[in-house]
């Protein structure tokens, strides 16, 4: 057991074992098992909704941004 409660440094020993289990899959096809399984979509799913949602919030802020100018300089010219 480690006592954690006072700020001091502790040496910890890490023992594991370890069993290689031969194959018969080749290399190049090992990957696949995992990359079928995976949480990534097969093809490439363009998000429509995000992209607009951008582009009307950029334009939305650059017109704000840009009445708040022409207000603030019209004072000026």
């Amino acid at each position: 057991l480690v006592d954690l409660t006072e700020d001091k440094e502790v040496d910890a020993e890490f023992m594991y074992t370890v069993k290689w289990k031969e194959t018969e899959t080749p290399f190049e096809k090992r990957m696949e098992k995992y990359s079928m399984s995976s949480s990534l979509p097969h093809h490439l799913e363009i998000h429509w909704f995000s992209i607009i949602n951008s582009c009307v919030t950029v334009l939305l802020l650059t017109g704000f941004l840009a009445t708040i100018l022409m207000r603030v300089l019209k004072n000026d010219f």
